[in-house]
């Protein structure tokens, strides 16, 4: 069988294909075409045949699959299943092979869909492999192409290293900030590809969709609206981006609560003014053709925005998660950069988990590699109650152009009898303190049971264990509300020294308790301690409070946790 391009290259009956489809991955490289010659039919026929291939290493010299064919020279020939697809070839090692390709323009195309199909093995996907695909797309973007083709390849690229597990993400930037360089070239490659005057190009990938349109400067001068709207934030490929006219029967707050708006971005008139004085238009101004670029790109999990300060916050709670909460917002007019804006651009949000709150816009600032809340504000919900931010969306309002999207403080979920338990807790700490209100006064009333030494410890236990639960409703009473930083720092530490001593205090006085029945009961003579209950009080208060003094100059920062 011929092997290569040339029908002539005539080798065997037994046909080695250099390239089957790998069955134990249910994945292709690439398609190619191929020519070959049947030998051994009762007349030689050539015939044209397309193969799908993967990336293969001659050094090997092992075929990755076998066939045989069969014909009689009148049928059409056929091919005998496929009984071998060679060894089970890992991610890394096609990623390294592909590495090893020199990239032009003549095999660029062929290249990033190679890579999209390989990283769309996402279970197998680790950090050093991530390292290797923004290796490759580097060299891919270093061409400056403008091809549609290429954006397609490299934008699904984007889609599926999203869907990386966040431990190998974050190991990748970690490593050699290879996530921050990857969307960078990104988002350089969508403003590199061609779109005519008055053209548009649309890409939506399951994680990230684009749109990149060349509209009429007029049309930018009246103000536009970009909508972005689908019915799941895990796959944007039935999503519909559009670009309008704010309109009165259309204002920017109704279009943000109609159902399955993912994203909107109300861009005022005022931006053409800044669009004009940094770059060119396009087109002829004087006959009113002239046109603005208009890339906008959503990406819908903010797993590609990895925050160094927000991964600080979070990582010593296993409760608490102060991260991004909504689709990433890129977007950018024209060539220049748009800053300090006098009229705010309005970006409507749809948060990714309902039922958190706190949010704050913010925007990706690149050069800090982190997000930032600078020229941005948080309008608010689309009613009076700013509460309703999972039924509604969350409004922001930003004087510039880049990456946005809203951090909230993410919480596991409460248990569903929370409420009911804090009430339990409450009556049970209340009833605990009227019946030791009780014990103290009926015991200190009576001369006499007040000077036993005996009752002197069981008045002593009852005040401290009284103070204990006192101290703990009035704590949990002040701090009512999780994420809320109802307590100052000061008086918030104060009350949890106070907690601290009054339980090591009590624990001290049950022991003392138990010591004093150990006198009374099993030692029974020569059982007189002298100053017995000073020497208790100094045990009992003295060193719960030397506990405490140290354990609060030792760990001051972190002595009494605050809701962040």
């Amino acid at each position: 069988m011929g092997t290569g391009n040339d029908p002539s290259d005539n080798q065997s009956v037994i046909a080695t294909i250099h390239g089957c489809r790998d069955y134990a991955d249910e994945f292709f490289i690439g398609t190619n075409e191929m020519w070959f010659t049947v030998i051994g039919a009762k007349v030689p026929t050539c015939i044209r045949m397309r193969v799908e291939f993967i990336s293969i290493d001659l050094s090997t010299k092992e075929p990755i699959g076998r066939a045989r064919c069969f014909g009689d020279g009148i049928t059409k020939s056929q091919w005998q299943a496929v009984d071998n697809c060679g060894p089970f070839r890992k991610v890394t090692d096609i990623l390294s092979e592909i590495a090893e390709v020199i990239v032009d323009e003549e095999n660029a195309v062929e290249v990033s869909q190679q890579l999209s199909d390989v990283t769309s093995n996402i279970e197998d996907i680790t950090s050093d492999d991530i390292k290797l695909v923004a290796e490759i797309t580097s060299n891919i973007f270093q061409l400056n192409l403008t091809s549609e083709e290429v954006t397609t390849s490299i934008t699904s690229i984007v889609s599926n290293i999203a869907q990386v597990e966040t431990e190998e993400l974050e190991a990748a930037e970690e490593e050699d900030g290879a996530i921050s360089k990857f969307v960078q070239a990104f988002e350089e490659q969508i403003g590199r590809v061609e779109v005519a005057d008055g053209g548009m190009l649309n890409i939506q990938q399951p994680y990230v969709a684009v749109q990149v349109q060349s509209v009429l400067a007029d049309d930018v001068m009246s103000g536009i609206v970009l909508t972005l709207a689908g019915s799941s934030f895990s796959d944007l490929t039935k999503s519909n981006i559009t670009i309008s006219a704010p309109t009165q029967d259309d204002p920017d707050d109704v279009i943000a609560t109609r159902p399955a708006i993912i994203a909107h971005v109300n861009i005022p008139p005022s931006v053409s003014s800044v669009i004009s004085s940094t770059a060119p238009l396009s087109g002829s101004p004087s006959n009113g053709s002239a046109h603005v670029r208009v890339n906008f790109n959503v990406f819908s999990t903010p797993a590609l925005f990895i925050s160094k300060s927000l991964r600080n916050i979070s990582e010593d709670s296993e409760v608490f998660n102060r991260s991004a909460n909504s689709p990433v917002i890129s977007l950018s007019i024209g060539q220049g950069k748009v800053a300090a804006l006098t009229e705010f651009i309005n970006f409507t949000f749809t948060t990714i988990m309902p039922g958190y709150g706190n949010p704050n816009c913010s925007f990706w600032d690149e050069e800090q590699e982190d997000w930032s809340q600078d020229g941005c504000v948080l309008v608010s919900g689309f009613t009076s109650s700013d509460e309703r931010y999972d039924e509604e969306g969350v409004r922001c309002a930003c004087d510039h152009l880049t990456n946005f999207a809203v951090i909230m403080d993410i919480h596991r979920p409460e248990d569903p009898l929370a409420k009911e338990l804090k009430i339990l807790t409450y009556i049970g700490c209340c009833i605990s303190i009227f019946s030791l209100l009780v014990t103290l006064t009926t015991y200190l009333w009576n001369k006499d049971s007040r000077t036993k030494q005996t009752n002197q410890i069981l008045i002593c236990l009852c005040l401290t264990l009284l103070c204990l639960y006192t101290t703990f409703v009035i704590m949990i009473s002040l701090d009512s509300t999780r994420d809320n930083r109802e307590v100052q720092a000061g008086p918030c530490a104060f009350l949890t020294a106070l907690v601290h001593f009054f339980v090591l205090s009590s624990i001290a006085w049950m022991g003392v308790e138990g010591y004093n029945m150990y006198l009374f009961f099993v030692k029974i003579f020569n059982t007189y301690i002298q100053n017995f209950m000073i020497k208790a009080f100094l045990a009992a208060w003295g060193i719960p409070a030397l506990i405490v003094v140290l354990t609060g100059a030792i760990a001051r920062d972190s002595y009494a946790q605050e809701d962040l």
